[in-house]
């Protein structure tokens, strides 16, 4: 590889990054708030009904339950043992959607394996998700969606909390069958989509991934993100670094200072083909770090 390369794409991704920088900025003002006071019994439930509806929506006005599981559940969904019921929302007009939250004192990885297999056993059939890569934050490893009879969705989400603490299980039931045909009726996937060729990338536990995305195509693929962490550079590319090995990939080249880290990799795809790849790291203020991660194909 000409040593020039990883330099220049070093150059370009950092001018490119002037325009996410801003994110991290704290905003100029806010608007102050409203000098009456909205808490009364008749106008807290009001405020959050208008909160959980949108005008137009099919499911209407929601019923919400504290601490108890609705009466009317268009199929049976499985609770775990010794879960707590925090609460449901129920809409119903055109279609009916259900939220329930639980309390659940299992690992976040006992409870999704506990509704893969009753719900197997059900019936129901577990949709494919399309395959994380780039800068991803560990939440998407923490859901999965279930389909019944190709009308009924169960979407779970599992959110680890304080290490040894209740698990927040939140299952959102549906029986609009569009929700089944996103994933039935969805036609096949390309095998160039944008990012195909980048592994997951998963943030640190003790960092919050406040935005992210990619694209690209062709001979050209990125992902960016944007994090709350008080890692610091170097500790922050290390752990992408140590996950790029771990995909395969070749460590040619890398540098920094205490608020810029950058590495050059190449790396083989599943078709034989040569990229060579760009990992850029950032701090532009205390506790915000900005990740920039780029891929070309070699000609």
């Amino acid at each position: 590889m000409k040593k020039w390369f990883p330099r220049v794409l070093l150059l370009i991704v950092s001018l490119t990054l002037i325009l996410v920088v801003a994110g991290c900025a704290a905003p100029a003002g806010s608007p102050s708030p409203p000098s009456t006071s909205y808490n009364s019994d008749t106008e807290l439930p009001r405020f959050v009904k208008r909160c959980l509806t949108y005008p137009g929506s099919p499911y209407g006005e929601p019923e919400i339950l504290v601490g108890e599981l609705p009466g009317n559940l268009p199929v049976d969904v499985p609770v775990p043992r010794g879960a707590e019921v925090i609460g449901s929302i129920v809409h119903s007009d055109k279609y009916t959607m259900v939220e329930i939250m639980l309390d659940v004192p299992q690992e976040p990885d006992e409870v999704l394996a506990f509704y893969r297999d009753r719900l197997t056993e059900k019936g129901w059939q577990e949709m494919k998700q399309p395959s994380p890569s780039g800068f991803v934050s560990p939440m998407v490893l923490s859901y999965t969606n279930f389909c019944l009879e190709e009308k009924f969705s169960l979407n779970i989400r599992v959110y680890p909390t304080e290490e040894g603490k209740l698990t927040d299980v939140r299952l959102n039931v549906n029986d609009n069958p569009q929700f089944c045909n996103i994933y039935t009726d969805a036609p096949p996937t390309p095998s160039s989509r944008p990012g195909d060729v980048l592994p997951a990338l998963l943030a640190p536990d003790n960092a919050i991934q406040m935005s992210g995305g990619g694209g690209g195509g062709g001979d050209q693929r990125y992902s960016q993100a944007m994090l709350e962490t008080s890692l610091s550079i170097a500790e922050l590319h290390t752990h992408y670094r140590t996950q790029l090995i771990e995909a395969g990939w070749k460590l040619e080249e890398e540098g920094g200072n205490g608020t810029v880290a950058w590495s050059a990799w190449t790396f083989i795809d599943n078709s034989d083909n040569d990229w060579v790849g760009l990992l850029h790291a950032r701090a532009p203020k205390e506790d915000c770090r900005i990740l920039w991660l780029s891929v070309n194909l070699v000609p």
